[in-house]
């Protein structure tokens, strides 16, 4: 390795990475706004904004299980987030269908952070879910639904056996079987949310995130 190089590497460090991922994130090209952000939260693991970061963009590519996991991480080691946290929580169980979860989180934000930023947005998702007009029982966007075909309940059935396939520890069995339902179906969030999950569990990354 040349000298240039070396030096070259030597200033590719977390900063560098994170100015990646901002570059790749503004222009909407978000694989590789993860790869990079990854791997500054892997050079600068205490770097709990970069952590944050990653807990949001997880959370806009709809890996949502991932996303949480990594706020509850975040919480163990900083109480700087708080109410990011609270809020993403609440948004993230809306996003898996899980609606009483999302409306007990964003309830507990409204009541010890009644001056954040996100106040329009906690109160208008809790009308819309008051309202019941986010998702049905299977996380079907229903303003989605409206516009395309009624969907088989053989394809729900298979949506579910997808997910028991994840449950049970066979993520190549859950991506046959929620492929082909995402793609014809992408207004079926939990379909795609379990795909997403597979994929990341198989060790299929870019999929995971596309």
């Amino acid at each position: 390795m040349s000298d240039k190089s070396r030096v070259l590497n030597f200033f590719q460090g977390a900063e560098f990475h994170y100015n990646k991922y901002e570059k790749a994130y503004e222009t909407g090209k978000l694989p590789d706004a993860l790869v990079s952000l990854r791997k500054a939260v892997e050079l600068d693991p205490e770097n709990t904004e970069y952590l944050m970061e990653l807990c949001e963009l997880y959370s806009d590519m709809e890996c949502f299980d991932i996303s949480n996991a990594l706020i509850f991480s975040l919480m163990q080691k900083t109480d700087d987030y708080r109410a990011e946290c609270m809020y993403l929580i609440g948004y993230n169980a809306m996003g898996l269908n899980n609606i009483e979860d999302a409306k007990s989180f964003f309830n507990k934000y409204l009541h010890d952070f009644d001056d954040d930023e996100f106040l329009d947005e906690v109160n208008g998702y809790l009308d819309l879910m008051d309202q019941g007009e986010l998702f049905d029982d299977y996380g079907i966007d229903a303003a989605a639904a409206e516009k395309g075909e009624e969907i088989p309940e053989e394809v729900l059935k298979l949506a579910d056996e997808g997910k028991d396939a994840l449950d049970g520890g066979d993520p190549e069995r859950a991506i046959t079987l929620l492929k082909d339902i995402a793609e014809e179906y992408p207004h079926i969030i939990y379909a795609r949310n379990n795909l997403s999950l597979a994929y990341y569990i198989a060790g299929r990354y870019y999929e995971a995130y596309k």
